[in-house]
C-alpha cells in the first residue's frame, strides 16, 4: 500500500473536487485511515466536511507571490515527510505546479490528472508553464481522449507522456419510489416531465446558451395531456444569480427549479426524466456517467468525450453544433418520452472502463509502478 496525498486548489463544489472526495473515501475505506490525504492550496471548501479532519491539510498558499509561495512549498514538503507520503496526486495546473515543487529531487512520486481542456489557461505563458511542469511530473493523466488531444495541441505536452485513464463512477443506488414522489412534490415537480442536470453553475457549463433554447421549447409544447416540462438544476456556483435572473427575464422562472448545492447529488437523479449537459467544454463528465449509470436518457453537447459516450451506449441525444436546432431536439425527446431507467452503462461494452473500481485500480497500479522506479 502506498500513502497518497491528493493536491487540489480547494474542495469547493465542482466535478473534479467531487471526484477526488469519492476517490479518497473509497481508498480510506479499503486501505485505512493513514492511506490517503487531501492537501488544498487555498481554503478547504464545502466538500471537506465529507472527509475526516485528520486527513485534510490546508497550505493556505499565497499564490499571488511570484514565482511561488516559498513558505507553502516548505510546509508541503514537511507534511509529505511527516506523513511518509509515497505519491502526490495533483489535479489541474495550479496544483501541479506546487506538486512539482513539493516532490522534485525527492523520493515522492508525482501524478498529475487533467480533468478537462482547461480553456481558461491557454495563454502562451500558461502553455509553456504546463509543458515545463509536465516534463518534471512522473506521470501525466488525461480523463478523456478529447482532453488528451487538447493537452497535446494547446499545452505542448508530448502525447507519449500522457496516459489515458477515463473517469469512473460507483454503482447507482436506487431510491425508493415513495421518497422520489415526495421529493418531486416538495420541489413542485409532481406530475411533471423533468429535464435536469447536476453540476457547478459556471459559464463553461453553457446554461446562458441553453435557457433561451428551453424557452423556445416551452413555446412549442402544447397544452394537451402531456406532463408539463420543467428544468431542475442541482448545484451552485458563481453564475447562479445570473442564471436565475436570465430565467426570469425570459419569462420561464416558474419552469426552472434551482435545488442548490447538494452534498450527495446522486439521489436527485431519481427526480429527473432526462439528463441535460449543454457544456461548452468538458473532459469526461462524471455527472454524465452517473446519470447514465442511473439509467437516465442523456442530452449532451458534443464536447470532450461526452458525445462519444452517449453514442456508445445508445441511450441519449447529442445536440447539434447549431443551437438553433436544439429546441426541436428537446421537443422530439419530450414527445417520445424515452424510458427513464435503462441500465445502458452497466450493460454496455464499456461498463468496466467507466466503473469507479476499474479507474481506482488503474491508479493504484500506476502508484506502485512509479514508486518502484524511484
Amino acid at each position: 500500500m502506498k500513502r497518497v496525498a491528493h493536491l487540489v486548489i480547494n474542495l469547493h463544489h465542482g466535478g473534479a473536487e467531487q471526484l477526488v472526495v469519492r476517490w479518497v473515501r473509497a481508498r480510506l475505506a479499503a486501505l485505512g485511515n493513514d492511506s490517503t490525504y487531501v492537501i488544498t492550496l487555498d481554503e478547504l471548501g464545502d466538500l471537506a466536511q465529507r472527509l475526516p479532519e485528520a486527513n485534510l491539510f490546508c497550505l493556505d498558499a499565497k499564490r499571488h507571490r511570484k514565482p511561488w509561495d516559498r513558505v507553502a512549498v516548505r510546509d508541503l514538503r514537511q507534511f509529505l515527510q511527516a506523513k511518509q507520503i509515497d505519491v502526490v496526486h495533483s489535479h489541474n495546473l495550479a496544483a501541479q505546479q506546487y506538486g512539482v515543487l513539493g516532490t522534485v529531487r525527492s523520493a515522492v512520486a508525482h501524478v498529475q490528472t487533467q480533468h478537462g481542456a482547461n480553456t481558461h489557461v491557454l495563454g502562451m505563458g500558461n502553455r509553456l508553464r504546463s509543458a515545463a511542469l509536465s516534463r518534471l511530473t512522473d506521470a501525466v493523466v488525461a480523463v478523456s481522449g478529447g482532453t488528451r488531444d487538447s493537452m497535446v495541441a494547446q499545452q505542448f505536452i508530448s502525447q507519449q507522456k500522457i496516459r489515458l485513464i477515463p473517469n469512473g463512477v460507483a454503482d447507482y443506488q436506487p431510491v425508493d419510489s415513495e421518497a422520489v414522489a415526495a421529493a418531486r412534490a416538495e420541489c413542485g415537480l409532481a406530475d411533471c416531465f423533468v429535464f435536469g442536470s447536476v453540476g457547478r453553475l459556471a459559464v463553461v457549463k453553457g446554461w446562458e446558451r441553453f435557457l433561451p433554447v428551453f424557452a423556445r421549447f416551452l413555446e412549442q409544447v402544447g397544452d394537451g395531456d402531456a406532463l408539463p416540462p420543467r428544468l431542475l438544476l442541482v448545484g451552485d456556483g458563481p453564475e447562479r444569480a445570473a442564471i436565475e435572473q436570465q430565467a426570469q427575464s425570459l419569462g420561464i422562472g416558474e419552469f426552472v427549479v434551482f435545488a442548490g448545492f447538494q452534498t450527495d447529488p446522486q439521489p436527485w437523479l431519481a427526480l429527473m426524466d432526462v439528463f441535460v449537459l449543454p457544456s461548452l467544454s468538458e473532459g469526461l463528465s462524471v455527472a454524465l456517467l452517473e446519470a447514465l449509470e442511473s439509467g437516465l436518457y442523456a442530452c449532451v453537447t458534443d464536447v470532450g468525450d461526452c458525445g462519444d459516450v452517449v453514442r456508445e451506449v445508445g441511450h441519449g441525444t447529442v445536440l447539434c453544433p447549431d443551437d438553433g436546432a436544439w429546441a426541436d431536439q428537446l421537443l422530439a425527446i419530450y414527445q417520445e418520452a424515452p424510458e427513464r431507467r435503462v441500465k445502458v452503462l452497466s450493460s454496455s461494452a464499456g461498463a468496466r472502463i467507466y466503473s469507479q473500481s476499474h479507474c481506482l485500480q488503474t491508479y493504484e497500479d500506476l502508484y506502485l509502478s512509479l514508486s518502484a522506479q524511484l
